[in-house]
């Protein structure tokens, strides 16, 4: 179940990026590869909790690094805070210290549970990275007169120290998990034991932060959180639904019995709620988002704001 939720949130990064990889513009390409890095490292840390896969974790290494090292470019490109440019050539050698330490790891601790030594060094590299990131998105906030703008900020201030304080805890209790990991365990049981104590969140947290940044690609301008809550809510009500229809299927036909006639109705009535969701959806996102007003305070200010710029022009 661990490896799924994982290879879910890749998807669901692949899907931003190839959304993003559509346009042109440098943004959105600086966007897609910021999803395909996490994507990989995801599906390569799902695949690490496989038996005798323990090495994929340096490609999740290699993904984290290169993920943390675009963070900083995205919001950049995607006009998003007025950051200094970081060395042009820190890309290449982001690849070369992931190389070393992948060298360092396989001839020192290869095919072992915990995290190796150079692992923790590229681990401490990317909160770095990503700390520098928070720091250009805490002064940008600073520097905006807006109420809305310094909320949206705040906004992806808050899911990027999130997934830094998450992530950080979900290693450190991986490693633990991992020193503990019995000898004899069952196959479907390694992936929780593996993980540790804390369930997957930091990766529902940088797919939240991704959308993020996609949504201001799309919009050109970032979501605030009553339109993130909206968002979820309306997500929620759509599965909350599938879930449903699906469990009444369950209820009312004997699949011991009856497997082909059982798997039958659940595609069908999986495919109508889905179909339904498809004509529905921006309806419902409407009423989700006028539920929680989400655009409503930010309009409102913007337009006093203006309001108040013309009066002091026409003063002068």
């Amino acid at each position: 179940m661990t490896a799924a939720l994982y290879a879910l949130c890749a998807a669901v990064a692949l899907g931003l990026a190839a959304r993003a990889i559509a346009r042109t513009t440098v943004g959105a390409r600086t966007l897609a590869r910021l999803g395909v890095a996490l994507a990989v490292g995801w599906l390569a840390l799902a695949l690490s909790f496989l038996p005798g896969a323990d090495d994929l974790r340096l490609v999740w290494m290699t993904g984290v690094l290169l993920a943390s090292d675009g963070v900083e470019p995205a919001l950049r490109r995607l006009d998003v805070v007025r950051a200094t440019p970081p060395p042009r050539r820190r890309r290449s050698w982001i690849l070369g210290l992931a190389g070393a330490a992948a060298v360092a790891h396989l001839a020192g601790w290869r095919g072992q549970t915990t995290a190796s030594p150079p692992e923790m060094i590229a681990g401490a590299l990317a909160l770095l990275m990503l700390a520098r990131a928070l720091w250009a998105v805490h002064e940008e906030s600073k520097a905006r007169p807006l109420l809305v703008e310094r909320r949206r900020l705040a906004l992806l201030r808050g899911l990027l120290g999130a997934g830094m304080l998450t992530g950080t805890l979900e290693a450190a209790l991986r490693y633990e998990g991992a020193r503990r990991l019995p000898g004899a365990i069952a196959f479907h049981e390694r992936g929780l034991a593996l993980q540790g104590a804390l369930p997957p969140l930091s990766p529902f947290i940088a797919t939240a932060f991704l959308f993020t940044l996609w949504h201001g690609l799309e919009a050109r301008r970032l979501v605030v959180l009553q339109e993130l809550l909206a968002a979820t809510l309306a997500t929620a009500i759509a599965a909350t639904a599938l879930v449903g229809v699906e469990g009444l299927v369950f209820a009312a036909v004997d699949l011991p019995r009856f497997p082909l006639h059982g798997l039958l109705l659940l595609l069908l009535a999986s495919g109508v709620v889905l179909g339904l969701h498809a004509a529905y959806r921006s309806r419902l996102l409407a009423w989700t988002n006028a539920w929680f007003r989400a655009p409503g305070d930010g309009l409102v200010e913007a337009i006093t704001h203006a309001r108040r710029a013309v009066a002091e022009a026409d003063d002068e």
